[in-house]
């Protein structure tokens, strides 16, 4: 049976390791958490559908996906949402990366838009324990 860990060591610490099933479930259940809030948040300022597409788009550059006609509240509480969202993605990534057995600077290109969905899905793909190369 797995170890258990606390869903903050999970996400906020360096103690957990972050293997393949690890990284797909946390990336799954966390795009998943932060389209609802967004989707909510852009609904209850415009009353506009919020689709899964318009929230997946810009994962591979600088594309808007909200409308530009929000109101300053929604900006802000979009913005406060996002912040921790990036930073439990760095740490997830870091970890992964560690795993994986390759430089955890590898992590920090989920942050970067043009290298964000190549990284992620190198990331998901690659297994636990590569060995690097001399």
């Amino acid at each position: 049976m797995p170890e258990r860990h606390s869903l903050r060591d999970l996400l906020f610490t360096t103690k957990v390791p972050i293997d393949r099933r690890r990284y797909w479930t946390i990336g799954i259940i966390g795009t998943l958490l932060k389209w609802l809030i967004d989707t909510g948040l852009v609904w209850a300022a415009t009353g506009q559908w919020h689709s899964p597409l318009d929230f997946l788009r810009p994962f591979a550059g600088f594309e808007p996906r909200y409308p530009p006609d929000l109101p300053e509240w929604c900006w802000l509480a979009l913005i406060l949402v996002t912040i921790p969202c990036f930073f439990i993605s760095l740490s997830v990534s870091v970890r992964r990366a560690m795993d994986i057995g390759i430089s955890p600077i590898w992590g920090f290109a989920t942050g970067v838009p043009l290298l964000r969905l190549l990284a992620i899905v190198g990331l998901a793909l690659l297994p636990s324990g590569l060995k690097r190369p001399l």
